[in-house]
């Protein structure tokens, strides 16, 4: 039986009655610093979000967050409530509906502060201002900022956006031609609303199938999927809800075409997780190629469109030809240093289909502007696992290995001479180790915050655990994003050996032992009263992870054998919260970001 992988999202549920939060942004990935000079003379001098609230509602207040490190000098905050006008853009014409300026020093820092505090808030209630498809003024509003004592190059703000672009979020450009705003990334700005009416919201809760990240070219595979209701009505009672679209459909990653797709439409009852288990059989493209899966739940009144989506990757390697193996989406958004030298990251990959051979692995680093003064050097190790799910570092497939690298690229090194071959559905960790102190030279190794992320059950990181006082390697989830790190692969040696028993009589009992059989990550147990029998025998247990089994069993047996195995059955991964050790690098945007930015498909569309 192949790996059972779920994919799941822990949900965030309303606080208070009917408050709720508006917000486009998915993640924090780029700086922007506010004023900002372009290349050709463009002046940035303004940030805005419209925000379009699906029912009408009051405005209680704004978070927004605010980057130290980024900034300079003594730039103040200043946060206006504007309506839009009929393009949907914010309204400057006259004076904000409502406004408040942040001083510099009672701005909390995002890079410092922690998590869950790091926003900064600025109260709205007493203001009364209404919103939505019927209120009092108007059905959109827009949160402008800047920096009303900004001088380049001296004194500046920061904020963040993520790497997006959905139409909400605009940048207002200045001296050169054309003047206004201009359409941009995500900015990470959230509205606090509350709601008049019922609050609904459905969301994706999880994906579940038998298969794999990488699966076989025409695999077939039935996708499973639950989805909850979180809706409420005005006083924070649960309310059921009707007619809601369940989609799930498998896309190509580099033009976003829905190869095949199935929907499902569902009654929820009040505060329901439903499981749907009756989508069609998907079959995978014949020919290798990235891929990825979304579950789209739907409902045209949903308020909080950010947990509407999953998204899982399913790769089709080709095999024929050498094929490479990734979870990353072509580039990185993040770079990631230690302090500390020997500290590291590592990508874990399988492939159940076929036998693999390793022939190269390559990582992605950081330029030399950050860490600053970075220096070209990395090492590098292969490690099969160690039985319980980490890379077995005693064993090696290829030792840790010291070499030079090329800082801003990707680096990939030859490893075909050590003769890696790893059998179907084994498990093997490609690991990265950082060169050097933080501050003596240390490089930035990339990782990838775009859709499909995978990290939840693949990338672990490497580091001194002052508790333990040991090295350690924490779980996936130890990063929210995929790591810059990949492996190229052929077809690899297929074959297994047979495991030798012994037999052992414990009293009336036979404990069964067995010597380990290299590749093998399972056992099975059979019995039978009759050396002769046809096999199989009687099945008497499955998916045993240790060299011995003790038989206690009604029937009799005298006689057993054993097969090893190259998978673990019915593996189960769960994504849990994600956590972050520590704050991650802000990529700076380079000044010569194009003005104008094509407008793409929305993340909240529904899946057609």
């Amino acid at each position: 039986m192949k790996k059972l992988i779920m994919f799941m999202l822990v949900l965030l549920v309303f606080s208070g009655l009917a408050a709720a939060q508006l917000k486009y942004w998915t993640s924090e990935v780029y700086l922007q610093g506010i004023p900002r000079e372009y290349d050709d003379g463009a002046l940035l001098t303004k940030v805005a979000t419209v925000f379009t609230p699906v029912d009408d509602c009051t405005l209680e207040g704004v978070y927004f967050p605010f980057y130290g490190p980024g900034a300079a000098g003594q730039g103040n905050v200043f946060i206006a409530i504007y309506p839009v006008d009929t393009e949907g853009l914010p309204n400057m014409g006259g004076l904000p509906m409502a406004s408040a300026t942040v001083r510099y020093e009672d701005l909390v820092n995002w890079a410092t502060a922690p998590i869950g505090e790091d926003y900064n808030y600025v109260d709205f209630s007493a203001t009364g201002l209404s919103f939505g498809p019927t209120g009092t003024h108007g059905s959109a509003f827009a949160m402008v900022m800047s920096c009303p004592n900004g001088l380049l190059p001296n004194i500046k703000t920061a904020t963040m956006h993520d790497e997006t672009v959905t139409g909400n979020s605009y940048n207002y450009l200045t001296v050169v031609e054309p003047v206004g705003w201009d359409l941009w990334y995500d900015y990470c700005f959230t509205a606090e609303v509350t709601y008049a009416g019922d609050l609904i919201d459905v969301a994706a809760s999880s994906i579940t199938f038998s298969g794999d990240f990488f699966l076989a070219p025409g695999e077939v595979i039935n996708y499973e999927a639950e989805v909850m209701n979180n809706s409420m009505d005005n006083t924070g009672g649960p309310i059921p809800v009707t007619d809601v679209d369940v989609t799930i459909a498998l896309r190509d990653l580099t033009d976003d075409t829905i190869l095949w797709s199935d929907l499902q439409t569902v009654n929820l009852a009040a505060e329901e997780t439903m499981h749907i288990n009756t989508f069609a059989d998907c079959t995978l493209p014949a020919v290798g190629g990235r891929y990825y899966l979304q579950l789209q739940v739907w409902h045209d009144s949903d308020i909080t469109l950010t947990n509407n989506n999953l998204y899982l990757q399913q790769d089709v390697p080709d095999l024929t030809l050498e094929d490479e193996l990734a979870y990353d989406n072509g580039s990185g958004s993040m770079a990631h240093a230690f302090y500390d030298a020997g500290t590291g990251w590592a990508n874990a990959f399988w492939y159940n289909a076929q036998p693999l051979k390793i022939t190269e692995v390559s990582f992605e680093m950081r330029d030399d502007t950050w860490p600053v003064g970075a220096l070209g050097n990395l090492s590098y190790a292969i490690y099969p696992d160690d039985g319980t799910g980490y890379p077995d570092m005693a064993n090696p497939l290829e030792p840790i290995t010291q070499t030079a690298c090329t800082l801003g690229e990707w680096n990939t090194f030859d490893v075909s001479a050590y003769n890696i071959n790893i059998p179907a559905g084994e498990t093997f960790y490609v690991s990265y180790f950082q060169v050097g102190d933080y501050e003596a030279g240390a490089p930035g190794l990339m990782g990838d915050q775009s859709q499909p992320i995978s990290s939840w059950a693949t990338s672990y990181v490497y580091y001194y655990d002052d508790d333990l006082l040991e090295w350690v390697w924490e779980t996936p989830n130890a990063t929210d994003e995929d790591m810059c790190i990949r492996c190229t692969v052929e077809l690899g040696e297929a074959g297994i050996e047979a495991p030798i028993i012994s037999i052992m009589l414990d009293g009336i009992y036979p404990t069964v032992t067995w010597e380990e059989v290299p590749g093998a990550l399972s056992y099975t147990v059979y019995g039978s009263n009759d050396p002769e029998a046809a096999v199989p025998w009687t099945l008497i247990e499955t998916n045993i992870q240790d060299l011995g089994y003790a038989y206690e069993g009604p029937d009799p047996f005298k006689f057993f054998y054993v097969i090893a195995s190259t998978e673990i059955a019915s593996r189960e991964m769960l994504i849990s919260p994600q956590k972050i050790s520590t704050k991650p690098e802000i990529t700076h945007m380079k000044k010569s970001e194009p003005r104008s930015l094509r407008k793409l498909r929305f993340a909240s569309d529904k899946v057609d």
